[in-house]
């Protein structure tokens, strides 16, 4: 899968972790970051193996602790080692007799685990996946595979429930197919025998509530219960949803507008990470006369009135990027803003 910035509103977690297990790039990273949170993960052909966060209680002697595995005495008093002689956390426990190798290999797949359902949770903030030739020496590599962790985060509660039962609900009248190409085998997503028994149902012809109400009759278990399992299959495209002809709503976006919004957006998160001589494309020793030229480049390229659309989020997505060009060109062709510029 090519470079990419994106927003998580706009795609969701588990069909994001599902086009990177479909890319299948030898090694490959992806970062999140949603207000003063962030985590990256580590990829090996598409099936995420270890998780970095800054999230406080996801770290490994924390985690320890809410497990029982160690006191929180023995937590305060390994961390002050760590800290004092740059040792990571498990060496120092491990180290000094508090724990056992297999205890520390179950509590970093734990924590993989861990940091990489509770990334379900995040509806907003943007995210960058890109390749690497390979992957750090110094990890800990504990795959988890993708179909796996979908479902299992969705049944979890880690994903809302709402646009869960939203997704489901709003489509109950539409034919459910099985698609005619997967990455998946059955056994990835580790199915409970309900939800085996509900593929069983699927032949092209039933509705989706229709299969929702025969799974209740036929495997005693509430339909609801079975909405994790059926979101699961439509965000991986093991299955997907069709309307009849006379049940077709009114068209959105088309693919060349939808291409164009995503590449626009993937543009604007790009440029936010940038400072104001990368957005332009110069050296901070342009003079003003490079700096006008790059911006003139920049504002012919990204006008919104170059976009000749009548698609809303078209003209949005050109609009925030041709503020961040306006200000970064703001900035560097006045000498004093550009100087306090410079300095800070």
């Amino acid at each position: 899968m090519q470079e990419k910035w994106g927003k998580l509103s706009d795609i969701g977690f588990p069909r994001l972790l599902h086009n990177i297990f479909a890319a299948r790039d030898t090694a490959s990273a992806l970062d999140m970051e949603d207000r003063n949170i962030k985590k990256r993960f580590f990829f090996k052909t598409g099936v995420p193996v270890y998780g970095i966060s800054n999230v406080l209680n996801e770290v490994l002697g924390r985690l320890m602790v809410r497990k029982g595995i160690i006191t929180q005495e023995i937590y305060e008093k390994s961390l002050e080692i760590m800290l004092n002689g740059k040792k990571k956390q498990g060496e120092v426990l491990l180290s000094n007799g508090h724990i056992t190798p297999h205890q520390l290999n179950d509590a970093l797949n734990i924590q993989t685990k861990e940091r990489l359902f509770s990334a379900f949770n995040w509806i907003n903030g943007a995210y960058h996946y890109w390749t690497i030739e390979k992957l750090p020496k110094d990890l800990f590599l504990y795959p988890v595979h993708p179909a796996y962790a979908i479902l299992h985060a969705l049944k979890g509660g880690y994903y809302p429930a709402d646009r869960i039962k939203a997704a489901i609900d709003d489509n109950k009248e539409q034919l459910v197919v099985f698609s005619n190409k997967t990455v998946y085998a059955l056994e990835d997503f580790q199915p409970t025998p309900a939800e085996t028994g509900v593929l069983t149902l699927i032949d092209g012809n039933r509705k989706l509530g229709e299969i929702l109400v025969e799974t209740e009759t036929k495997f005693s278990t509430s339909k609801e219960d079975i909405y994790p399992f059926i979101y699961a299959l439509l965000a991986t495209d093991i299955i997907i949803l069709k309307q009849r002809e006379k049940e077709k709503k009114p068209e959105g976006p088309s693919s060349e507008d939808s291409a164009l919004i995503e590449e626009l957006t993937g543009k604007y998160l790009q440029m936010k990470s940038l400072n104001s001589f990368e957005i332009l494309g110069i050296g901070q020793d342009a003079d003003n006369g490079s700096i006008k030229k790059a911006y003139f480049k920049m504002a012919r390229q990204y006008h919104p009135d170059k976009y000749h659309s009548n698609i809303p989020d078209v003209l949005a997505a050109a609009s925030d990027i041709f503020t961040i060009i306006n200000t970064a060109y703001t900035t560097l062709s006045d000498e004093n803003a550009r100087r306090t510029y410079e300095e800070s």
